[in-house]
Order: C-alpha cells, then structure tokens, then sequence
C-alpha cells in the first residue's frame, strides 16, 4: 500500500487504522455494489451449471480352463488397454474420450472403466461400446489362442511320427543280420570294427525311437488336454452404475462474495492512491 502511494517528490508515509478504516466507510457504495455485482454472476454462474454423471464398470478379462484347474487369461490388461486405446481413440482422433475415460486395471484379470460426462446415456453408449469392442476381441483372440497351439501341436506329433516310421525303417534294415551271426563275424578281424560299429548304430535308433515315442506320447496328452480345456469368455461384474456429481453452488457463491470482498477493497485503495497522485501534482 506504502509503495503505491508512493512518489519521486513523497516522503513514505504509512495510513493508519483509522484512515483505512475511514476509507472504507467513505466507500462503503462502491464496496457493496461491487460485492453484490461479482455474488450475483457467480450466482447466474451457478444455475447455468448442469450436473455431471460418472459411470463405471468392471470387466473380468476371459480366460482358458484346463482340466486340472489351471487358468489362463485370454489376454493381459495392459495389452488389452494399449489395442483399445488404438483402436476406440487414436484412430478415430476422439481427445474428449482420451480425457473423460479413466481406464484401471485390477488384480491382473480385472479392468475397471470409468466415464463422465452430461449426459448419463453418453455414458452407458461408451461403456457399452467397449464392453462389446472386448467380447468380440476375445472371442476371436480364444479361437485364435487354441487354433495356433492345437496346429503347433500336431505339426509336430506329425513330425515326430515320420521320424518314428524314418527309424523303425532302418532298425529294420539293420535287424537283417542277427546278433548271433554279427558275434560270429567278429572272429574275423577285418570285420570286427564295422560289425562293432553296427552294433552302436544299432542301439543308438533304438534308443533315439524309445525318446520319440516318449516325447509323442508327452505331445499327444497335451493336445488332448487343449482338446478339453474350458473357453470362458470375458464378462461384466455387475450393470453399469452411474453416479451423478451435482455443481457445488454454495462453495462457488461463497468465493464469488470473498472474491467481491477482495476487489471492491482493492478498489477503494486504487481509487485513493488515484485522489492522492492527482492531489500531489495540483
């Protein structure tokens, strides 16, 4: 206030408490006009505010069943929000859903969306948009899931088997000759180191084949096992629930009065420090 009232040709000099307060009262019209002018748009303010309503559900992401009771989730949350994202948001250049939709994801298996706007049925259209976006992603994504692991599987049982007939082919060839006459053979000393070797060869296919049938049959259980896994589709916990937010009338009309308070006083002090300038240059 000093440093206002101040000028090059002023000595500083502080007003009392008296003086202040015989300002105000000096302007006590201005004081209340401007009080009553800034309480009253904030009052017009406050009717034209409308409600805002925030809506929520919660999804439970799918999952594959399997006869021993091991579940796995169709798809992660943070895969399914970054595909949604994409898809509902940045494709279709839409800022206002990027700012109101709230997307959380819970527990590794749950995600919980939220949306506000004016209108409640807004909300339920978009919710209801991306509850269907995730029922179809999924449903196409399970059947995708089980087609790939079922036609790996059998990709290789079929190789396995064709590697299985390969051997047995040649266990056959080398079964020609018997054990008794290869140990007979082995007197002559010019045959003795090939009819050794046939020998390992012999028992090396045969534990080759005893492995191939083992990791086949390994194959064979979890093909059977994926043949009889459960698909559970994604769902929704519950309805939508929609919350409405009324406007805080009372708060925003008691800031426009002490908004009021605080400029109409700042007026008085400007319209003195104006009277005393004018009185300083006459």
């Amino acid at each position: 206030m000093s440093s206002n009232l101040s000028t090059p040709q002023f000595v500083e000099n502080e007003i009392d408490f008296r003086e202040i307060i015989k300002a105000l009262k000096e302007s006590k019209k201005l004081i209340i006009s401007t009080i009553l002018i800034i309480t009253t748009i904030s009052i017009f303010y406050t009717i034209s505010l409308k409600p805002i309503f925030k809506s929520t559900t919660l999804i439970e992401i799918g999952y594959f069943e399997m006869p021993g009771g091991v579940k796995e989730i169709i798809e992660t949350p943070s895969i399914l929000t970054e595909n949604l994202k994409v898809d509902l948001i940045y494709k279709n250049l839409d800022d206002y859903l990027h700012d109101a939709l709230t997307i959380q994801a819970l527990e590794n298996k749950l995600i919980k969306f939220e949306f506000t706007s004016k209108s409640s049925e807004t909300n339920k259209e978009l919710l209801n948009r991306i509850i269907n976006y995730i029922y179809e992603r999924h449903n196409r994504l399970s059947k995708l899931i089980y087609l790939k692991k079922k036609n790996l599987l059998t990709v290789e049982i079929e190789s396995i088997k064709a590697e299985i007939s390969y051997i047995k082919l040649k266990l056959s060839d080398l079964n020609q000759s018997t054990y008794l006459n290869i140990i007979e053979n082995l007197k002559h000393e010019a045959q003795a180191t090939s009819r050794l070797n046939l020998l390992n060869e012999n028992a090396g296919a045969t534990d080759k084949l005893f492995n191939l049938n083992q990791r086949q049959s390994a194959l064979l259980n979890k093909l059977e096992i994926l043949n009889s896994q459960n698909i559970i589709g994604s769902q929704t916990i519950g309805d939508i629930r929609t919350i409405t937010i009324m406007p805080k009338n009372k708060l925003i009309i008691s800031l426009g009065f002490v908004i009021g308070c605080i400029f109409s006083i700042f007026l008085v002090f400007l319209k003195n420090s104006i009277h005393i300038n004018r009185e300083l240059k006459t």
